[in-house]
């Protein structure tokens, strides 16, 4: 079985998840974290790794340092598999592809393979992270997104809004968990969002509010195959209405689906991705709103990790239905832990919700109860529900 490397440079509980879920189909599991994040507290690890802590002498050194721990890292594991967990460990890791360090670094052909597979091809880098260019990509594939228009300054912003009778939705790049995302419904709305932001770096998206639910796709694929995934409506959240989701309920959505094989296809993708939709209230088509180059908040829940390991060590995307059994039937409702159990401010408790738990790892619950606690002093645990 081959040796898998988790990367992480942002605390997400999404990305703590998905070591327990990998453990069965792999012979060696390396963390490589920052010390106290919620990968740091998993209890599924073989050997876990830290980062050099230089982020109080700047972003220089900090880069720096950063990159030669992870390269020594991949000379030292020697990993078959890697998961980065976030745009911030993809990007860094992206420089070694820029810097054509892949071939110079003392690695064997497998590790090799799973750092190009796991980085995005150089001609894809901005359609990975930049806004503008993803959103011109998706127009581009025929899929259905909102109108959308790239913003150098406020007047661009003023004039677009215009144009938007439901109003707009400015968007940064690298977004997460509602931040970097502005909701505009009036002119002082927009001048207020410049006023907060640096845009020297260059244009910033806007789209236009789209009402109805959001929903998603959470996927995996290999060498631009779709591998496996499920679609999902998101019922509650929270961190306001562009915040997360906490409860979710399984959904049937060819056209989510066709729009990841299109995306997975388009940029060659190999691991896991999300895509964000809003699900048109009248017409209940699907509109694609962002693409996430990275493992979601629910990533864990079905066998996406898995097959994507199992068609790395078979070198093909033809996984067998065998394994990418479906494991939450459509209707299905989660409480996603801790989100759910932060809304509420205590465990649910309707019979007919499943309760996404790690019960097989406590030091996880603990570390999800510490920061709650933190969070909310002279508050009672939340208790699990279970």
């Amino acid at each position: 079985m081959p040796k898998i490397l988790f990367v992480g440079r942002s605390n997400r509980p999404s990305l703590s998840r998905l070591p327990q879920r990998a453990r069965p189909v792999c012979g060696n599991l390396t963390i490589l974290c920052s010390r106290g994040d919620f990968l740091d507290s998993t209890g599924f690890f073989d050997r876990k790794l830290y980062w050099f802590e230089t982020e109080k002498y700047g972003k220089l050194l900090w880069r720096a340092t950063s990159l030669l721990k992870l390269c020594l890292v991949l000379m030292d594991q020697r990993p078959e598999v890697i998961v980065f967990g976030d745009e911030a460990s993809l990007k860094l890791a992206s420089v070694i592809n820029t810097l054509g360090l892949t071939h110079l670094l003392p690695l064997p052909p497998g590790t090799k393979k799973a750092l190009r597979l796991a980085l995005p091809p150089k001609k894809h880098y901005r359609q990975y992270f930049n806004r503008v260019e993803n959103h011109s990509l998706v127009d581009s594939l025929g899929l259905r997104c909102p109108r959308g228009r790239a913003l150098h300054a406020v007047e661009d912003g003023l004039s677009f809004l215009s144009e938007s009778p439901s109003g707009m939705v400015i968007k940064l790049d690298s977004t997460v968990a509602g931040e970097g995302v502005y909701m505009c419904h009036s002119p002082a709305d927009v001048v207020t969002v410049f006023e907060t932001l640096d845009v020297g770096h260059g244009p910033i998206l806007a789209q236009d509010w789209l009402n109805g639910p959001l929903g998603f796709y959470t996927f995996s694929a290999f060498e631009g195959k779709l591998l496996s995934g499920h679609a999902a409506i998101k019922r509650e959240g929270h961190m306001g209405c562009t915040g997360p989701s906490s409860l979710i309920e399984i959904i049937n959505y060819p056209e989510m689906s066709l729009a990841a094989e299109r995306l997975a296809e388009a940029l060659h993708l190999s691991g896991l991705y999300g895509i964000d939709f809003i699900l048109d209230e009248t017409t209940k088509a699907a509109f694609v709103i962002e693409f996430n180059p990275r493992p979601t908040q629910t990533s864990h829940l079905d066998s996406a990790l898995t097959d994507y390991v199992r068609a790395m060590v078979k070198g093909s995307s033809k996984v067998s239905e065998a394994e990418a059994v479906p494991e939450l039937e459509p209707g299905a409702k989660v409480a996603l832990y801790p989100q759910e159990w932060q809304r509420l401010g205590r465990a649910p408790q309707a019979c007919d919700i499943i309760l996404d738990i790690p019960l097989e790892d406590p030091s996880l619950i603990a570390a999800f109860e510490d920061v709650w606690r933190a969070g909310a002093p002279g508050k009672p645990a939340w208790g699990l529900g279970v």
